[in-house]
């Protein structure tokens, strides 16, 4: 039996206008998108939900969206979530964050579904090492050049 799982996204963005138009767009992609206008909005909702994405808009209060950012990546389940970093194309760049993509306003509809489609198809990294199982048929053999 197939299930349809939908990613969960939060887009975080003080304007409630663009809050409604990119969860509209990114409903119509097939996900289930949850909204915050403030980052003490952001934080409450990324300890109740098991987000797959965070849009996350540069200019929350006064410039506030690196710093939103970095909380949400303090906690355990968030350190290593995809994000999309919005920002404005006129600003200076200097003190942008490490995210997974990041995409210049004014936005293009087209190339923000891009990215979302990439963030969502990038394996979840953690810190935790991953373990492969040995091959038994690569122990004892010398590598000959």
């Amino acid at each position: 039996m197939a299930t349809n799982i939908q990613p969960i996204v939060l887009v975080i963005d003080p304007d409630a206008l663009t809050l409604m138009g990119l969860s509209a767009t990114l409903h119509h992609q097939g996900l289930e998108v949850h909204g915050a206008r403030t980052p003490l909005a952001a934080a409450r909702a990324a300890r109740d939900l098991a987000l797959d994405l965070v849009i996350v808009d540069g200019w929350i209060d006064d410039s506030q969206g690196r710093q939103t950012l970095e909380r949400l990546r303090e906690l355990p389940h968030l350190v290593d979530l995809p994000c999309i970093f919005l920002w404005d194309s006129g600003l200076l760049q200097t003190s942008m964050p490490i995210s997974s993509f990041h995409l210049n306003k004014p936005l293009d509809l087209e190339a923000l579904a891009t990215l979302v489609k990439r963030a969502l198809w990038m394996p979840h990294l953690t810190h935790q090492p991953m373990t492969v199982p040995s091959c038994k048929f690569l122990h004892n053999r010398t590598v000959q050049a």
